[in-house]
């Protein structure tokens, strides 16, 4: 578009009179240039809003969204010289707004210049990537951000991670996290895929000593279907629970230290290790054991807080110690 002709603003006044809803045949470059326009609102607040709107049809766009992106670039290619502009002057702090009635067609909402429920989560390892946001188009937004600088392939809705499963019931409002696979794979390792299931992972009152651990792996084809269940209408509390097992190693005497957390009934963080000297007593091994579940829940408060400041019904609500047997 180096030949195009200008424009005057980044988008029309008016909508035209006839509209093209023929879908564009090239999404992936309509994603890519409103990645490239997203960075380059960081210096040109003139285009946000323009940018904001051909943001919104990044997952379906047709050719009118095409022809309002190309007339943001014929606005950019009128106004190379514009930018932000830092002059010596009275620091006085001024504050403009608008609103745009009913803007969004999927809900009806309006926009302003700020959005206190867009936050955009994004889980990476290595070159496995999760996104998670309330609004589609925010993470249609951040995928033309990442296209536009990386080689990326979309996979759409996420249905496996790091081996595990991840499937959705939306009737129910649940989410299923399940590692069968590779309990299946782990099964044929050691050559038990036609073993017995038994009901729990270990005897009780048994204590395990090193000599046992080549025959550590206990986990059983009866259970290859347990997972981890997210969802449902519960109040989003953090609640933690804690217990300790006082001289549990047969070896070092030391003991064993275990916690849980749960958000809204549905379990988030957990652990179960030694503890780091021998204690004295099963007081001690449980004043222990509460240690590391209270600065966990300390934890659990300060990530709660900073995403939901205007949701305070995320919060952590009790810390239980369980009494052993």
């Amino acid at each position: 578009m180096v030949e195009s002709k200008t424009a005057p603003t980044p988008m029309a006044v008016r909508p035209p009179s006839t509209s093209d809803s023929r879908l564009f045949d090239n999404p992936t470059l309509y994603r890519s240039i409103v990645g490239g326009l997203h960075y380059l609102a960081v210096t040109r607040p003139d285009i946000q809003y323009a940018v904001n709107r051909v943001s919104q049809s990044m997952h379906a766009p047709i050719e009118q969204n095409f022809q309002a992106l190309k007339r943001i670039l014929r606005y950019l290619k009128g106004s190379l010289r514009r930018g932000l502009l830092f002059t010596k002057g009275n620091l006085e702090l001024s504050v403009y707004s608008d609103s745009d009635w009913a803007n969004d067609k999927d809900d009806r909402r309006s926009t302003t210049g700020l959005k206190d429920d867009s936050f955009i989560y994004l889980v990476l390892y290595v070159d496995d990537m999760l996104i998670a946001a309330k609004k589609k188009y925010d993470i249609h937004k951040l995928k033309g951000l990442l296209s536009a600088e990386f080689e990326m392939k979309d996979l759409g809705a996420a249905r496996k991670i790091l081996g595990m499963e991840i499937i959705r019931d939306r009737e129910r409002r649940k989410l299923f996290l399940s590692q069968r696979s590779y309990i299946q794979k782990v099964l044929a390792r050691f050559g038990m895929s036609s073993s017995k299931p038994i009901d729990n992972p270990s005897a009780a009152n048994i204590h395990l000593t090193a000599m046992f651990a080549p025959q550590s792996e206990e986990e059983k084809e009866g259970t290859s279907d347990v997972g981890l269940i997210y969802g449902g209408d519960t109040q989003c509390l953090v609640t933690g629970y804690s217990d300790s097992d006082y001289a549990g190693d047969v070896d070092t005497r030391r003991s064993m230290t275990g916690y849980v957390f749960t958000l809204g009934g549905s379990v988030v963080s957990w652990k179960v290790t030694l503890q780091p000297t021998v204690t004295l007593s099963t007081t001690e091994a449980e004043y222990m054991a509460l240690t590391e579940v209270t600065k966990e829940g300390i934890w659990f408060k300060g990530l709660h807080q900073q995403p939901t400041q205007n949701t305070p019904s995320a919060k952590l609500n009790s810390i239980r110690e369980q009494t052993g047997n």
